[in-house]
């Protein structure tokens, strides 16, 4: 009987242990998540603040339709080159 109890004893030290070693492990995680959706939220605004700010330059010396054009042409291009370089990393 003796046995059985520092066997159930052993048994709840170790999940125990192993439950405080995982909380640490996913608030680690959950934190990092939250800062690289905080990256991705403000490179996503700066992306499109610097195209607003050079589709102003551009309706101001061009055509605001072909600001635009321009604009959406570069923005289509650096979307098919980001999409390419992550499917090549994959």
């Amino acid at each position: 009987m003796e046995i059985l109890a520092r066997l159930l004893v052993a048994v709840a030290d170790f999940f125990e242990a192993e439950g405080r070693t995982l909380k640490a492990g996913v608030a680690g995680i959950a934190t990092m998540v939250g800062l690289i959706l905080l990256a991705i939220a403000l490179v996503v605004t700066g992306a499109v603040l610097v195209l607003w700010a050079l589709y102003l330059l551009l309706a101001w010396a061009l055509n605001p339709a072909a600001a635009g054009l321009i604009i959406g042409g570069i923005a289509l291009l650096l979307g098919i080159v980001i999409l390419l370089l992550a499917r090549h990393k994959r």
